[in-house]
């Protein structure tokens, strides 16, 4: 299927999935096995025989589609994510010379908790049927490494950040994802945002001088429940902030077959029903909630609106809306608080940091954030847009690119032949 339609540019592969495939494959293995596990969640984390056998049976599926795509020609395969850690070995045995990088697009877990998956060994030789393997950050490629070394006693060379097993060797290297900052950017200035501002502000549940914001998948790991827990408490410890304060809450639903996002979609909705109780007004409720999925040219609005968004994640590869709000933010006004649990943290250091767990701290740093004078706000955010201006989408693609050619002496290929990307409903395979 040539992608797009009024002027392709690739084609498109749809891999379609049983019912029971999606159930097992996806919500099953995926995640509710290596999305909590890897996310530091071994009490949510549930290991099922027949889920495993389901993501063997849709990540051997991938591999004979994908070598059949690349059709017995040396070409280059870059798969995505969690969901097909098993395809690269499986590719390798099919089609021994080709080159394969995958990119694992959230946390490796540590050692101590990455040994209660009773596959560990089986998902470790899968990835390391890749030449090269990417993180966000420098301590998920320190996870890997020593999960390798202590499951399968691989030669690990800790330095140099290379896996030798089995007669080959595998790369492992940080990259840490970004947005098109420039897209964004030209996105917030255009004028039908500016005319959208005026128009939310006046509505009565952001009519506030201060408005904080909040988006985020409806996920257990985006401390969505301790930000509103912080927030109480920053209501309750500086009254003088009660009708003057709201907060716009974006919760984009996820994984709704999930009992854990069920029972976190109700925790959420219960503590924003009893924060605008106890200090709403029958006009006004200092909580906006939008249960649901917004276009980037409807969120921009918000991420310029805000004085402050707030990034409360207990464990998250990257994040990044904490860089699309800096990236938005045209007039240099707000302020990024962000967790130092999420990948973002680590380079974003011009935010205000915190423990989203420290329920106390985080009220004194929306405080802060609150009461920071216009020029340390402005000197704060260009900084941040500083960096990310250089460290953009691009830079991150060109950092991976370079870099397997590096390892392998030349590009392996004149184009990109395949890239897997599973989604809810199906799998889909592309290739240029």
């Amino acid at each position: 299927m040539p992608v797009p339609p009024h002027n392709p540019q690739y084609t498109l592969r749809c891999v379609w999935l049983s019912e029971a495939q999606v159930g097992g494959f996806y919500d099953g293995f995926a995640n509710s096995t290596l999305w909590p596990l890897c996310h530091l969640n071994l009490e949510r984390t549930v290991f099922t025989p027949l889920d495993w056998r389901h993501y063997q049976e849709v990540n051997a599926h991938f591999a004979t589609v994908v070598a059949d795509e690349c059709g017995g020609k040396r070409a280059l395969v870059w798969l995505q994510d969690y969901h097909l850690a098993l395809c690269p070995a499986l590719l390798r045995q099919r089609l021994p010379d080709l080159a394969i990088m995958h990119f694992w697009h959230i946390p490796w877990p540590p050692w101590e908790l990455y040994r209660a998956c009773p596959w560990r060994r089986e998902l470790l030789e899968g990835l390391l049927g890749n030449d090269l393997l990417g993180f966000h950050l420098a301590q998920y490629c320190h996870n890997f490494l020593e999960c390798a070394e202590r499951v399968l006693g691989a030669s690990v060379d800790y330095k140099a950040g290379v896996v030798e097993y089995e007669g080959r060797e595998t790369w492992v290297r940080p990259f840490p994802i970004s947005i098109d900052y420039a897209w964004w950017t030209r996105l917030a200035r255009g004028r039908r945002v500016a005319r959208q501002i005026v128009r939310r502000r006046v509505h009565p549940d952001l009519a506030f001088p201060i408005l904080g914001l909040g988006v985020d998948r409806l996920d257990y790991t985006k401390g969505i429940v301790h930000r509103l827990a912080a927030i109480e408490r920053f209501l309750e410890k500086y009254p003088a902030y009660q009708g003057r304060f709201g907060f716009v809450q974006i919760a984009v639903p996820s994984r709704t077959q999930i009992e854990d996002y069920r029972r976190v979609k109700a925790q959420v909705e219960g503590a924003v029903e009893r924060i605008n109780a106890r200090f709403g007004t029958e006009t006004a409720k200092p909580i906006h909630y939008r249960y649901e999925h917004l276009e980037p040219a409807e969120l921009v609005v918000y991420y310029r609106m805000a004085d402050f968004a707030m990034v409360t994640s207990l464990h998250d590869g990257m994040n990044r809306v904490a860089k699309e709000f800096v990236a938005s933010q045209v007039e240099q006004r707000g302020v990024l608080i962000c967790s130092e649990f999420a990948g973002a943290a680590e380079a974003l250091d011009n935010a205000l940091l915190i423990n989203p767990y420290d329920t106390e701290r985080v009220a004194d740093t929306l405080k802060h954030a609150i009461e920071m004078s216009r020029e340390e706000k402005a000197h704060r955010m260009a900084r941040l847009q500083t960096h990310l201006a250089e460290h953009n989408i691009y830079k991150w693609l060109a950092d991976i690119f370079t870099t397997l050619e590096d390892i392998q002496g030349a590009s392996p290929v004149a184009a990109l032949a395949a890239v897997a990307v599973p989604t809810d409903s199906a799998a889909a395979l592309s290739d240029a």
